[in-house]
């Protein structure tokens, strides 16, 4: 009976985990909403009445196609996954009446380009392992890169947002393995006050994956990451708050 019981008990424990690696690479379509604004140089503008509406006003509003790398490293005291994307799209419109972005007035033709990079580390630490069902609270860090550049056509004048923001997270991982079949679900979030992107970011991340033949995989999923933030770049104040998501597929090895 008490080997039985210790027996159980083992198979509870993080030192069950066999270690792995997974190495994925596939397309995710991603689609960008929300609103971007920038302070005027001569810094009189209520930056939050004066946000540019990506999709309406800078025409950023098509859903694009884009390389999707991760990887994961299992250990016996958990995981560590690395996953990122690059989005970049270009369109065009008219600021609207009551919208100023920078220098560039209000009612004015506009081009815009806009290029997202996301890279996010996690580690996660196995708090529950049933095989089948892991819980595993973790921490990591999101790079953010935003370069947004907003041009008045028929003329020189440009305003431009480019931030690099190191955003440290906690992070959650659900995972169901069914052996075949199994369902990840990554979750990551924080509030907090940093020198030049103050604000709340959210990452979710849920993989399906299927497992056809010994080390290779299949995989479908979809990404939400939710910015809203404010800070400095080249010493004007800017305010985002935009959604990007889309569904992703794929394929990868095991190891």
């Amino acid at each position: 009976m008490k080997l039985g019981i210790l027996a159980v008990l083992s198979c509870l424990l993080p030192a069950c985990t066999s270690l792995h690696a997974r190495a994925y690479g596939g397309l995710t379509q991603a689609t960008l909403d929300g609103s971007v604004g920038l302070q005027s140089s001569a810094g009189n503008l209520p930056l939050n009445q004066n946000r540019v509406s990506l999709e309406r006003e800078a025409g950023v509003d098509q859903s694009e196609v884009l390389p999707y790398l991760r990887g994961e490293l299992g250990l016996p005291i958990g995981s560590v996954t690395v996953s990122g994307f690059a989005f970049s799209e270009t369109g065009g419109g008219r600021l609207a009446g009551n919208h100023q972005f920078g220098d560039i007035l209000p009612s004015s033709l506009i081009s815009s380009r806009l290029e997202f990079l996301n890279v996010k580390t996690a580690v996660h630490f196995d708090l529950i392992n049933f095989g089948v069902l892991r819980l595993s609270p973790g921490l990591g860090v999101d790079i953010f890169d935003l370069d947004a550049q907003i041009s008045q056509v028929g003329t020189s004048n440009y305003e431009r947002i480019d931030n690099v923001a190191f955003v440290p997270m906690l992070f959650g991982q659900a995972e169901v393995d069914l052996g075949v079949v199994a369902g990840t679900l990554d979750v990551g979030w924080i509030d907090v006050d940093l020198k030049d992107a103050d604000g709340s970011y959210l990452d979710v991340e849920a993989l399906v994956r299927v497992n056809p033949l010994p080390h290779l995989e299949v995989f479908a999923g979809y990404r939400f990451i939710n910015i809203d933030a404010k800070g400095t770049a080249d010493s004007r104040r800017y305010s985002a708050d935009f959604d990007l998501h889309g569904w992703m597929i794929g394929g990868g090895v095991t190891f």
